[in-house]
């Protein structure tokens, strides 16, 4: 089909962007802990994993590194966090981790977890999201229904009576977790990957995880970083799309989806200069449900709260799907020549902070995410430097800057008051930058910086959907003709997992069944 991408901003990837600046400092903006991105082992099964399927779809490979570690700062210590090898019988993940911590009965309560969670994990990866169409519930019978009589799904089928599935994983963990430390890790885990605690994390997404990681066939381990960072991967997405003819053009903002005013059908776009761009076939929205409702005319408005109190489309517009709160970032430009060869040999590509553990995961200036992306691609940075980009996941109130001068003396300081935990954060792994001044660039981001930058309603880092409570995302169909929807608002999770996945169920919602049908051949699914 023929494609055109609109981007506002004049860099591409929306959140996964890459940006440089003076002095050979290449900045990621997104880092994620990709998964699929490595070509899986000749004569492995097919991966399901839906970025994998993304790239083998548009025929895309990338220079990645494999690794199967992270780093965790606590106010006990500094522990090095492995995936396990479990799936050559040795460790689960985080097992290491949690026998140190906690004790080897607390590992055998893992153990027993993530056993628990093996069948539905595999009932997932049996289902790939390429097999299913958005808005189209028959369609997805056709396209789907061979996967269902699989031996995988049948096994999981006692958790799906039990009702385990869409449940809130706490409902799994209480089964097996008693252990203080290991409960307040999984909580972690879950808000760093859902944006909520467990208590709102569907169990079948982190079953969906822990299957990915315990059967990783990849050797090096379960996680890929991209060489170059996440701005490699939009760079070898957009070469597909103008490859095959497509067309992508930065500094692009689009103002308002236009409406056929007789059916109501979604027509095209029309550009903050005017231009107006007709769609033959579809547009679809990569913009949160907030924002893309604020695009369509009011009558289209009016229509798709009325599909939406019918069949759960365009959440945002009917006001059932809650925006988390934003973040603050820090990127920074570091000179590490001359320090502790120790300290940098262990110097992680990820790493995750906590403050304290008598706060909740989701409390404000608790918890802080790491990457030290010059780990994996030192080309990244002058030789000897470092870049480091240290973030607060979703528990940075929009409101304490709302109405605020981005260039007032108060926006600046109240911004590099709230910034200052991430400078520490960062110092539990690199200590002393700040008073050895190693420190060469330092960019700092607030909730109005994402606001304007990304386009995202109040700087929000992604829809809060709590599990078992009717909450539902929005899938992709939108109540509007013509109108589909992809990302973070559309399905489970935060950021490149939940576009990759929304993706390929808003493909089948319009290519159809015929056309899904010939990508899972081509994909060998």
């Amino acid at each position: 089909m023929s494609v055109v991408v609109l981007e506002a901003h004049s860099l591409l990837g929306g959140a996964a962007h890459a940006f440089t600046r003076p002095g050979g400092y290449t900045f990621d903006s997104g880092p994620s802990l990709f998964s699929g991105l490595a070509p899986a082992v000749p004569g492995s099964a097919p991966s399901v994993n839906p970025l994998r399927n993304v790239l083998d779809a548009v025929g895309v490979s990338l220079p990645v590194m494999t690794y199967n570690t992270w780093g965790l700062a606590t106010p006990d210590g500094r522990y090095t966090v492995s995936m396990g090898d479990a799936a050559a019988g040795g460790e689960v993940p985080f097992g290491a981790l949690v026998r140190e911590v906690a004790g080897p009965a607390a590992e055998a309560e893992l153990r027993a977890l993530i056993a628990d969670l093996a069948p539905i994990g595999r009932m997932g990866a049996a289902m790939p999201a390429a097999a299913f169409l958005a808005g189209d519930v028959v369609g997805s019978a056709l396209t789907a229904g061979k996967y269902f009589t699989s031996p995988a799904v049948v096994g999981g089928l006692p958790a799906a009576v039990r009702g385990d599935i869409l449940a809130p994983f706490t409902k799994v963990m209480d089964r097996h977790i008693t252990h203080p430390f290991t409960r307040a890790y999984l909580d972690l885990l879950c808000f760093l990957l859902a944006g909520v605690a467990a208590d709102g994390t569907l169990t079948a997404q982190m079953a969906y995880i822990f299957h990915e990681w315990t059967t990783c066939t990849v050797p090096g381990g379960a996680l890929d970083y991209p060489l170059g960072g996440s701005g490699a991967l939009i760079d070898a997405l957009v070469g597909a799309i103008r490859g095959a003819g497509g067309v992508v053009a930065p500094r692009a903002p689009v103002a308002a989806i236009t409406i056929d005013p007789t059916s109501g059908a979604a027509t095209g776009v029309e550009l903050a200069d005017g231009t107006r761009i007709a769609a033959r076939r579809a547009v679809v929205s990569n913009a949160t449900s907030w924002d893309t409702a604020r695009l369509l005319p009011p009558a289209a408005r009016e229509a798709s709260r009325a599909a939406a109190a019918a069949a759960g489309a365009l959440d945002g517009v009917a006001g059932r799907l809650r925006p988390t709160p934003s973040f603050v970032h820090l990127h920074l430009g570091v000179d590490c020549q001359g320090m502790d060869p120790a300290t940098l040999d262990a110097l992680p590509l990820n790493a995750t902070t906590i403050r304290s553990w008598e706060l909740p995961t989701t409390g404000e200036q608790n918890a802080a995410a790491l990457s030290f992306a010059t780990v994996a691609d030192p080309s990244m940075a002058p030789p000897g430097h470092h870049v480091v980009h240290a973030y607060a996941p979703a528990t940075e109130p929009y409101s304490l800057y709302e109405g605020m001068d981005r260039r007032s003396p108060e926006y600046k300081a109240l911004k590099a008051a709230r910034v200052e935990y991430l400078y520490e954060a960062v110092e539990r792994f690199l200590p002393g930058i700040r008073a050895e001044g190693r420190i060469r660039v330092a960019l700092e981001g607030s909730p109005l910086t994402h606001e304007r930058y990304l386009r995202r309603h109040r700087g929000t880092y992604g829809p809060e959907v709590m599990a078992g409570t009717g909450d539902a995302f929005t899938g992709g169909s939108t109540g509007v003709a013509g109108l589909w929807a992809v990302g973070d608002s559309c399905f489970p999770g935060i950021g490149v997992p939940a576009v990759a996945a929304s993706a390929l169920l808003t493909v089948g919602g319009v290519v159809g069944r015929k056309g899904v049908q010939r990508m899972l051949q081509d994909l060998k699914l």
